[in-house]
C-alpha cells in the first residue's frame, strides 16, 4: 500500500527543471502533494522551487483551490 519514496539524488537546479517541465506540460493543475512526491521532496522545499520559477521571470503559477488542496499549473505563454 504505502510505497517508501527513495531520496532524490537529483540537485536543486535539476529539481527546479523538473518542477518547471511538470508544471509547463501538465494537462490539468497538480497538488503540491503530488509535486513533493514527483520531485521525490518534502512540500516546504516544493513551495521553495515554485516561489524560485515565480520570481525568475520565466512564468506566472497559478494557485487554485480543489477541495482542502491547493493545486498549481504554469500559465501558458
Amino acid at each position: 500500500m504505502g510505497s517508501v519514496l527513495k531520496k532524490s539524488t537529483a540537485s536543486p537546479s535539476e529539481k527546479l527543471i523538473a518542477l518547471y517541465s511538470l508544471l509547463l506540460f501538465a494537462r490539468y493543475p497538480i497538488s503540491l502533494t503530488k509535486i513533493a512526491e514527483h520531485l521525490q521532496c518534502s512540500k516546504q522545499s516544493a513551495l521553495r522551487l515554485i516561489e524560485r520559477i515565480e520570481t525568475s521571470g520565466y512564468g506566472k503559477v497559478i494557485r487554485n483551490k480543489k477541495g482542502r488542496e491547493t493545486v498549481y499549473v504554469l500559465a501558458k505563454p
